[in-house]
């Protein structure tokens, strides 16, 4: 068939798809229609098989052998090529297939045709052509779908095969061109196109008379330019497999892209860096597309075929080596993850790696190290740290797909470990990441790869790739623990038991290592390779003593032969390798005797191991295992541990050799053994010593039992402690290493709340007096041999002490003894902490016990020696014991009871009953020793009921005699009213049934003593209510004690609180806050006599005044220590106010300058003043709270470093070739020695000073002739350098200071590493802003007098911050009214409970409103003195409301910088947090007086009907009238030349005028409802209510130039009331008819419809339409760049793809109101969001939660539904909402307060504000003006109320 061999006479019109009746008339439906509709809906099925199996019908239904009609296979050809052009991806995959398929059969070389059917190539086209074409104003998503349906129709016959012949070359020639225009012209479908080029590549195989199909593609590619794209190099590669002589000459080296030659070139291509990509740099014509999310398919294939290269080479097993390693580094590595790297790049990489990682078919094992390549684990670890980092997200899906892997293939977890773990990776990486990874890869591993996995671990630990120890015992420690994490959690051990012995065991080998760094050290004759560099410190050695500990914990549980096989297995390598390793040697250095002792332990292990007699073979076992693990702690160092080894051979021969009947005390040996096993801090030795206990319980004679309930009787107190630990009083504890975690350390941690409720305030209290008398005692002794009263307060020497005061040596000399043996009686003093450890020791230790004494219960149920324990495990129930004891010893009575009695269990029958009577009438005097707690009685009468039973099971008879024990008990409890016995002992007895029913008769009568003891006991069961002091808690030492040297240092902390200062102290962050300026909760200052404490745990700011702020921290936080800040200016003389200073003035001045600063260390916890600062961390703490920012310093240099933005020379900077520069201490000025003030060159890396006049620390300018002699554009202040990455950058080509995205990286470049540096000078924005606060101006009247300052209760002023007096005359006019005085003024009630005030609303407005209203701080400013020749009268320091604006500000893009802002935006801000905050009855919220309801009429110009509308609202904004005066009536102005300047004049106008115009008839341009007019409609607004205050906004501004500017209109405002009746809404009047409510009326107007021309940016950019809508309405409908970032922050939304109707609330309000969740308006409310935003924000966004907090942040100034919901029936019925104000008349209003601006813009100029008030001693009111800190009965107030920018009236 030839491509043209048949022609039509006329257009395809005729076309079975077009064919039919005419277009009016209905076409018949029919069965067979219906049948293939439901097919074309199958081939669009999400489901595989539905789509397979109805293109196989649709394809057999119109097979040519089937003799369709012609018509419809047309129809069918062009309804399947429409179909190609839908958004559904499943879809268009199965329409592709069926088109595929049924066009080889009906175009291919089979002999059946179709009957009729006129097709042919070209004919096909344009079939294709004319099915995909889109009308002119179709949208951009309809244009995008039909381009790619032809794409897919384009593919479909490349797929069938139909070109493959000679004969149809033409049409090849033209798919080619059409599919390779798409890939030039269309950017974002390249890559489709790409593929499906590819493809056909694949269909040609390697036939030599296809080459003409091969030759056409590659001379296509060339001429179109795509050779340069990723799509075009796998075309290129596609062909070079099977056509490379048609590929042409010097487009690549050698023909082969993956040349080495040409690797940066081809990684420039992948990266779609089209601009250097090429040889001749000619690419422009190559069209790029928006960022892909994805990197292209040609990835996967270059990697495909590099591994194919190192295939060809023959196995691999070095990856380092391999073709694709080198490949990886110099693509993916240097490219994707490069310094330079953009996100979406570095977001490819990760995407791209996380393809790799778990396809084994494409990566093999072997390569899996290569993955792990330098830059990419940067970037991963660096995403990982951090969930705000912008590839948080996808460096977590790398970190996934690496277990897939291993799970998948468990053999390649060994390449996983090493890339994880090698010189690019870390071992520690799980610990920041969380993550987990590598714990995962090695728990999938199988147990070959296990065993090379645990000798890599081994090489690591001897060459941990360090040379520094810490860090060398960091990266030990992390293998040790995932050793161990290993042990723990594998799942096999089933399986690797029988292979547990050998010696290439995983597990056996793990024990080996963690035995060789615990036991042993290298010889001098060991072999280099072998010798751990650097050594294994002692602390790495104690790590892996407890891991190894811990090992063999978990090893316990494992089910094997015997308990003892792991322990015997690690004991037998140590004594293997002490005797036969000449490589190393053991740790163990001990004398002759004790090694005998070790010697013959072992001999005797190895008898009891060899031993079978079955009888005693459990005994056997048990002392293998204490051999085991004694042994084992002999190799720790414990000495005792030599003893009890001795105790065992002892024991172990008498138990193994005396028979039965001859039982001799030195068989309880063993409990001395297990009772020092207890005593060890590790869960080993607990574990051991049950498991041994298990297997000697039946052993236990009547003293070993003595021996266990002796210490449950042991008082549990420091003396207690002494006693059973044999300890001597010298003996000072040391405190346990804590540092390692308690989930990796075998080391049992002790809960700190389990004696919490054994502590009283009594007991504390006189623990605390009496610390304080041995502390008073010592000073005594200490001043007494000094010979001084006592120690000074200040303990900085004076500069001018006399030298004769100084002691001499031979003095010094002579004190020593004496001061000797005070401290060390000093150190023998029990302390309160002492104690309280000697407690938690005791409750632990018995606690261990308990355990014990539980197993014998339970296991010698019927043995009569358990009766014998029951007195002590009671005493522990009582309620003066330990809380934790008490409830575990009364659970462990009933759980062990209830159990046997259920199982019947049979009853101990002791031979001797006597005891057991005393025990049962002992239970009975215990019980009047509860205290009255129940679970001391309920325990008590378990316990009885217990006795009773064994001894009515012994005789009957004795019932009667139990009888009167209870009847004796009873009446002492009834005849003793403070007796604390429970009725429940009774109760319980007379409940209980002993004997079965027939057998009552036979038990003896004791009617009197039963009914005696039946009447007597009450209904109420309750406990007693007796209080009883209750002892303070000691707690335990450590078991091991070191005696403490007495030093200097510990003298001086002798003082203080130890524990406090061995608390984790620590200098604050680089972004932590430090509040060393004013208290947190007032603003008492370090001003003050007393001075400022600042917290040195969390550097909260606290007052030392009467109010104590600072002591009320510290009892609340439990942080002691402070550091006491006193501040005192120096006196200065002003004889004229200094000039202002601009933000570029940049002096000298130092705060020293001003001010004499002193400090001091403080303890809450012991009263201690004065702590040497030299003590532990102190002067590293203190020093860097002195020099680090204040929190107001630092809000305001952060507010100004928002201005800073990076130029093209820090971003595009190139450095020099990398070296070390001395930068901390002793890197100097390249050409001079300064070191301070010096600027490093980022681009060569030379030192240069600054210039002198930066900083005020002296520079002779070197770093800047160095920049203009080397051209060198940028460099960072070294000073200035901080551990959160900001820096004093400065470009000189721009002369502005700059910031540099990628400064870490640069400083690394020359050796800086950031993270380790500490800011040592200021920074140039510090110093700018502490100038800006550096001026003051007098205040005059016109005639140039003062004005009187003002001092007082509601007199004090607010120091400026910095462009901040438009925050502070708002505050002024707020605090002055009574409704936020009541609210927030609560001198009576204390600070809110917060562990952060600074960071809290609430307290930061109390914070102002005492010091605004208490008058404390209204007081002249005594530092200031004033000269006899200038009329300045001393005004107030004010305050500074620093932490109020930061909360004020935070979040907010206007308020949060230092720049100046409008007063009433900020009203209006600050009005509505305080909404928002939580106002707890009585106080009420003070915004309420501000609010009030304004009623809109709208009225229809023609039809008259109307409606109306209340709004709620806290203030109005009056349009204030403009008018000129012309200029011939103006005065003449000149200036001092004598030229008329040019200053406008304008009318003034009254506030009614204002309030006229404001409530004047509006026309506004609506269409009428009712009538559908379009002639619009009458709007008026007016007061439906008035409120308490009006707040009044005059808004003067007029736009010129574009620009809103102010203009000084005076607006008359008089003293006199006010009345506002006129502007009274009336309501519906008579006659006045409604409009109807638009349920739908068509009308759009209130619709929501995209913005068309960001829309179509949007599409043009390949996102779907759905998701541009759903940007723009998130994002305010107008801004396309808004959007798209919208987009790519929500691509991973499940729902992103869902259809929305943005329009489903439009319509009736109410109606839509009626549907919002009301539970969605309350968790919104939780966000700090009202009812009626958050019903808005639902209502436009159709009731969708996530979707209504977007639109809330992006639409903050929208307007609120304040419709509650509800059908108008509801709300016809429901009880009408109290409006807010009031609608009663007359409303008259007098002006209270104005807020006034001078300036041309709200954004510039200065705020003051005039307050109506009461001044002490006047008769009337008078105006005071508040100008910052300055405070003063106010001059012409007239003038300035012309010009006031917001009023606030008072309803009278």
């Amino acid at each position: 068939m030839s491509k043209k061999s048949k022609k039509r006479s006329r257009d395809e019109s005729h076309d079975g798809a077009e064919q039919g009746a005419p277009a009016k008339r209905k076409r018949q439906v029919t069965d067979d229609k219906t049948q293939l509709y439901k097919l074309y809906e199958d081939l669009a099925a999400e489901s595989d098989e539905t789509r397979l199996k109805a293109a196989e019908q649709l394809i057999l239904r119109f097979s040519p052998e089937n003799n369709p009609a012609s018509n419809d296979v047309q129809e069918v050809l062009n309804r399947l090529i429409r179909g190609l052009c839908t958004q559904r991806k499943a879809a268009r995959l199965g329409f592709c297939v069926t088109l595929t398929e049924l066009l080889r059969q009906l175009l291919g070389k089979q002999q059946t045709t179709v009957e009729g059917l006129d097709l042919d190539v070209e004919s096909l086209l344009k079939r294709i052509e004319k099915q995909t074409k889109v009308e002119s104003n179709a949208s951009g998503m309809e244009r995008r779908d039909h381009l790619i349906g032809k794409l897919f129709a384009y593919k479909a016959i490349m797929q069938s095969g139909i070109l493959l012949d000679p004969e149809f070359l033409d049409g090849w020639n033209e798919l080619l061109d059409r599919i390779y225009g798409m890939a030039r012209d269309v950017p974002w479908l390249r890559e489709e196109c790409g593929l499906v080029l590819v493809e056909a590549v694949s269909s040609l195989g390697a036939e030599s008379q296809l080459g003409p199909f091969a030759q056409a593609l590659v001379q296509r590619l060339v001429s179109t330019n795509l050779a340069n794209t990723p799509e075009g190099v796998a075309i290129w590669l596609a062909l070079r497999a099977n056509h490379d002589s048609a590929l042409p000459a010097k487009v690549w080296h050698g023909n082969d892209p993956l040349a080495k030659r040409e690797r940066a070139r081809l990684a420039k291509i992948l990266k779609e860096d089209f601009r250097t990509s090429s040889k001749d740099g000619k690419n422009d014509d190559i069209k790029s597309a928006a960022a892909s999310h994805n990197p292209s398919f040609a990835w996967d294939l270059l990697i495909s075929k590099v591994l194919e290269m190192d295939k060809a080479k023959g196995d691999r097993t070095d990856a380092e080596k391999s073709e694709f390693a080198q490949f990886w580094l110099d693509t993916v590595d240097a490219y994707l993850f490069g310094p330079t790297s953009s996100h979406e790049r570095k977001s490819w990489g990760f995407k791209l790696f996380s393809r790799m990682v778990p396809q084994a078919e494409q990566v093999p094992d072997w390569a899996l190290p290569a993955l792990f390549s330098p830059n990419l684990m940067r970037t991963l670890l660096n995403q990982t740290k951090k969930d705000d980092r912008f590839l948080h997200a996808a460096a977590l899906n790398a970190w996934k797909a690496i277990p897939l892997r291993a799970q998948a293939s468990p053999k390649s977890a060994l390449g996983l470990v090493i890339g994880l773990t090698s010189k690019n990776g870390s071992a520690d990486f799980d610990s920041f990441t969380k993550s987990k990874t590598l714990e995962q890869v090695l728990l999938s591993a199988d147990d070959q790869s296990l065993r090379k996995i645990v000798k890599h671990f081994h090489s690591l630990i001897i060459r941990p790739e360090t040379t520094e120890q810490p860090v060398a015992d960091h990266r030990r420690q992390t293998i040790a623990d995932l050793l161990l994490n290993l042990v723990r959690n594998y799942k096999r051990y089933d399986d690797l038991l029988e292979e547990s012995s050998e010696k290439d065991s995983w597990l056996r080998n793990t024990l080996e290592i963690l035995v060789e760094q615990a036991y042993f050290a290298p010889s001098q004759s060991a072999k280099t390779r072998k010798i751990p560099l650097p050594l294994v410190s002692e602390t790495s050695r104690k790590i892996f003593q407890e891991r190894l500990s811990s090992c063999l914990t978990r090893l316990l549980n494992v089910e094997s032969s015997s308990e003892t096989s792991f322990g015997l297995a690690v004991v037998g390598i140590i004594r293997a390798k002490a005797t036969s390793s000449k490589g190393l040697e053991p740790l163990l250095k001990a004398d002759e005797s004790v090694m005998e002792t070790v010697e013959k332990a072992f001999q005797s292990l190895d008898v009891l191991v060899a031993t079978d007699t079955k009888s005693q073979t459990s005994i056997a076992q048990g002392f293998a295992l204490l051999y085991t693990f004694t042994l084992l702690q002999v190799y720790n160092g414990d000495t005792d541990a030599v003893m009890m080894l001795e105790d065992l051979q002892t024991s172990s021969k008498a138990m193994l050799e005396t028979t039965k009947d001859s039982a001799t005390p030195t068989q309880d040996g063993f409990v001395e053994i297990l009772l020092s096993f207890l005593g060890n801090p590790r869960t080993l030795f607990h574990k051991t010593a049950v498991e041994a206990f298990t297997i000697f319980a039946s052993a236990l004679s009547l003293e070993g039992l003595r021996s266990l309930t002796d210490v449950l009787d042991t008082e549990e107190s420091l003396e207690g402690q002494k006693r059973l630990f044999a300890q001597e009083d010298d003996e000072i504890p040391e405190d346990e290493d804590d540092e390692d975690d308690e989930d990796a350390s075998d080391v049992e941690m002790i809960d700190a709340n389990d004696s919490e409720e054994s502590t009283s305030e009594d007991s504390s209290t006189d623990d605390e007096s009496e610390d304080d008398e041995e502390l008073v005692r010592f000073n005594n002794m200490l001043a007494m041999t000094l010979q001084t009263s006592k120690l000074s307060a200040d303990s900085d020497a004076s500069d001018d002490t006399s030298d004769e005061s100084d002691m001499d040596d031979e003095q010094m000399m002579a004190l020593d003894p004496h001061l000797s043996n005070i401290f060390k009686q000093r150190s023998q003093i029990t302390g309160k902490k002492e104690r309280e450890n000697a407690k938690q020791n005791m409750v632990q230790f018995k606690s261990r016990v308990l355990n014990l004494l539980a197993l014998f219960l339970d296991k010698q149920y019927s043995n009569a020696l358990t009766l014998e324990a029951l007195l002590s495990i009671l005493r522990l129930t009582r309620a003066t014991a330990n809380k934790q004891l008490s409830d575990k010893s009364a659970k462990l009575l009933k759980s062990t009871f209830d159990s046997h009695t259920k199982h019947k269990t049979a009853l101990p029958k002791p031979d001797d009953v006597d005891s057991v009577w005393e025990v049962l009438k002992g239970i009975h005097e215990e019980a009047k020793l509860g205290g009255g707690a129940i679970v001391h009685a309920n325990a008590c009468s378990t316990a009885s009921l217990h006795l009773v039973r064994v001894l009515v099971g012994l005789d009957r008879e004795n019932y009667k005699r139990v009888v009167d024990v209870y009847a004796e008990s009873q009446n002492q409890w009834f005849s003793d009213k403070m007796s604390h016995v429970q009725p429940v002992l009774f109760t319980q007895f007379l409940n209980c049934h002993f004997p079965p029913a027939q057998q009552r008769s036979k038990i003896p009568s004791h009617t009197n003593s039963q009914r005696a003891l039946a009447n007597a006991i009450p209904t109420d069961e309750a406990p007693h209510s007796r209080q009883h002091p209750r002892r303070a808690p000691p707690s335990r030492p450590p078991r091991i004690h070191l005696p403490i040297e007495v030093t200097s240092e510990t003298r001086d902390i002798a003082t203080s609180n130890q524990s406090t200062l061995r608390r984790e102290l620590r200098p604050p962050g680089p972004t932590q806050s430090v509040y060393r300026e004013d208290c947190t909760q007032c603003f008492d200052s370090i001003d003050d006599p007393t001075g400022l404490d600042v917290c040195l745990f969390c550097f909260n700011g606290g007052c030392t005044s009467d109010r104590g702020h600072s002591a009320l921290h510290a009892s609340s936080t439990s942080h002691p220590l402070v550091l006491n800040i006193k501040r005192t200016r120096k006196k200065v003389k002003r004889d004229e106010p200094p000039q202002k200073v601009t933000k570029l003035a940049i002096a000298a001045e130092t705060e020293s300058d001003h001010y004499d600063t002193t400090t001091q260390v403080n303890c809450h916890a012991c009263g201690i003043n004065n702590v040497n600062k030299s003590s532990g961390k102190l002067p590293e703490v203190v020093d860097a709270v002195l020099k680090a920012n204040t929190f107001a310093r630092e809000q305001e240099v952060k507010a100004w470093e928002q201005e800073l933005t990076a130029c093209e020379h820090t971003l595009c900077l190139e450095q020099e070739a990398a070296r070390q520069i001395e930068s901390q201490s002793l890197g100097h000025c390249a050409s001079c020695e300064l070191k301070e003030n010096l600027w490093l060159c980022l681009t060569c890396g030379n030192l240069g000073c600054g210039r002198s006049q930066f900083g005020g620390i002296g520079g002779n300018s070197h770093g800047v002739a160095h920049t203009k002699s080397s051209g060198h554009p940028v460099a960072v202040k070294l000073g200035s350098l901080t551990a959160d990455g900001t820096a004093d950058i400065y470009c000189y080509a721009c002369d502005e200071e700059r910031v540099d995205p990628e400064l870490p990286n640069h400083l690394m470049h020359w050796g800086i590493n950031i993270k380790d540096r500490i800011k040592t000078e200021k920074s140039l924005t510090e110093m700018q802003v502490e100038q800006n606060l550096l001026w003051e101006f007098s205040m005059t009247t016109e005639d140039g007098k003062e004005l009187k300052p003002l001092f007082g209760p509601g007199f004090t002023g607010l120091k400026n911050l910095g462009n901040s007096c438009y925050l502070a005359s708002t505050v002024q006019a707020l605090f002055s009214m009574p409704e936020f005085a009541e609210r927030y003024y609560l001198p009576d009630q204390t600070s809110p409970t917060t562990d952060r005030p600074a960071e809290d609303l609430e307290t930061q407005l109390r914070k102002l409103a005492d010091g605004l209203l208490s008058g404390r701080y209204s007081k002249p400013d005594s530092d200031v003195i004033t000269s006899e020749n200038t009329p300045e009268n001393p005004h107030q320091k004010g305050l500074a409301p620093a932490m109020l604006k930061h909360l004020i500000g935070r979040g907010h893009p206007e308020f949060s910088t230092m720049r100046q802002q409008d007063a009433f935006e900020l009203l209006l801000h600050l009005l509505k947090l305080m909404s928002r905050s939580q106002h707890v009855v009585p106080l009420q919220d003070p915004v309420n007086a501000f609010r009030f309801v304004m009623e809109q009429r709208l009225q229809c110009m023609s039809c008259k009907k109307v409606r109306y509308r209340e709004d709620e609202q806290e203030n109005i904004s009056v349009p204030v009238p403009i008018r000129r005066i012309p200029k011939e009536d103006k005065m003449e102005v000149t200036d001092s030349e004598g030229k008329e300047k040019k200053k406008e004049e304008f009318e003034p106008v009254t506030l009614k005028e204002c309030l006229d115009i404001f409530t004047a008839d509006e026309l506004v341009e609506l269409t009428c409802g009712a009538c559908g007019s379009k002639d619009g409609f009458l709007k008026k607004s007016l007061f439906k209510t008035f409120p308490s205050i009006l707040a009044v906004n005059a808004r003067r501004f007029e736009v010129v130039n574009w620009v809103p500017t102010k203009q000084d209109v005076p607006v008359i405002v008089g003293d006199e009331p006010f009345s506002f009746d006129e502007y009274k809404s009336r309501g519906l009047q008579y006659g006045e008819e409604l409009l109807p409510e638009d349920a739908d009326n068509g009308s759009t107007a209130n619709k929501w419809v995209p913005n068309e021309g960001a829309l179509s940016m949007l599409e043009a950019m390949g996102f779907p339409r759905v998701r541009c809508e759903k940007a723009l309405h998130a994002t305010g409908n107008a801004d396309p760049e808004a959007a798209s970032n919208w987009l790519f922050g929500h691509m991973e939304d499940p729902d992103i793809d869902d259809p929305v109707d943005f329009n489903a609330s439009s319509g009736s309000g109410r109606a839509a109101a009626s549907v919002i969740d009301p539970e969605k308006i309350e968790s919104l409310g939780a966000m700090g969001f009202n009812a009626p935003q958050a019903r808005q924000a639902l209502k436009e966004t159709g009731g969708d939660m996530e979707r209504a907090v977007d639109w809330l942040f992006s639409h903050p100034d929208a307007a609120c539904d304040f419709d509650e919901g509800g059908s108008s029936e509801t709300q016809a019925d429901a009880k009408e909402k109290a409006l807010p104000g009031s609608d009663k008349l007359p409303a008259r209003f007098q002006l209270q307060s104005i807020v006034c601006h001078k300036g041309s813009s709200i954004h510039a100029g200065h705020y003051v504000a005039f307050i109506r008030k009461q001044i002490p001693d006047e008769q009337s009111a008078s105006w005071v003006l508040f100008n910052d800190e300055k405070v003063a009965k106010a001059g012409d107030v007239e003038e300035m109320k012309k010009f006031a920018y917001v009023y606030f009236f008072r309803r009278l």
